[in-house]
């Protein structure tokens, strides 16, 4: 499985083993709902397997603040 989304770019920020039969991985959206350079939208990816299946699930939490102009 692919996940893009247009024009932003996914930086691979960690992965790895979480036991014989689970693994992680969290990417950042660079420039995505950013005002400052620190990250402001990840993807977290779980990978677990049960009695011979897969199961992945996606997150995408978010630290991006909520602006309005006012004039």
């Amino acid at each position: 499985m692919t996940v893009t989304a247009e024009g932003i770019a996914l930086a691979s920020v960690h992965s790895g083993l979480r036991g014989a039969d689970r693994a992680g991985f969290r990417a950042i959206w660079r420039g995505l709902g950013e005002v400052t350079p620190d990250p402001a939208v990840a993807l977290d990816r779980r990978r677990s397997t049960t009695d011979g299946r897969l199961e992945e699930v996606f997150e995408s939490p978010t630290r991006a603040a909520h602006t309005s102009a006012s004039g």
